[in-house]
């Protein structure tokens, strides 16, 4: 069976037998197959991609639990520090400058931990809004696809119906 019997067939399935029509019907179906595959791999990768933001969240917390952890020992041990060394010096660590300094260390290791907190928050943040933002790319992908599968099938059936009926087509050669 050659090429243009097999268009005429697929044309005659559909009532003519032009290689012409069923050359229509043909790259109709292909062409709209092509919009849902495409489609459909965007959606899966931007699903893949939000998956992956949402795992960069949690790892963020994670890792802004384990600064702040940190931050805290070594503030506690800067408070050690500046005590152990007002009393080797024979200061007096309950009153007057000395008070001033480790009330003002705790203010700033207070600040710190704030800080810390804050900047982990807003990554763990950011992290959520991309995960969204792929979650809701993955959706007009798969919408957009469907949209352009439908157009395709319709410019196939108007180019069809001129083809089956003998209307000429501007370009076309019969």
């Amino acid at each position: 069976m050659s090429f243009s019997s097999l268009l005429s067939s697929v044309g005659g399935a559909f009532g003519t037998a032009t290689p012409a029509a069923g050359a229509s019907v043909l790259g109709t179906g292909l062409d709209a197959l092509g919009s849902l595959y495409g489609g459909s791999a965007k959606s899966s990768a931007y699903k893949q991609s939000a998956a992956i933001a949402e795992q960069n969240a949690v790892i963020a917390q994670q890792q802004g639990l384990a600064a702040l952890e940190i931050q805290q020992q070594k503030a506690a041990k800067t408070q050690g520090s500046l005590i152990a060394g007002y009393g080797a010096s024979g200061i007096q660590g309950g009153s007057g400058s000395a008070m001033d300094v480790l009330a003002e260390s705790a203010r700033a290791a207070m600040l710190d931990k704030l800080t810390l907190k804050y900047n982990y928050d807003m990554k763990a943040l950011n992290y959520q809004e991309q995960a969204s933002a792929y979650k809701e790319q993955a959706s007009s992908a798969l919408t957009s696809s469907l949209l352009m599968a439908g157009a395709s099938g319709l410019k196939g059936y108007g180019k069809f119906q001129e083809l089956s009926q003998g209307t000429p087509i501007p370009g076309v050669i019969r």
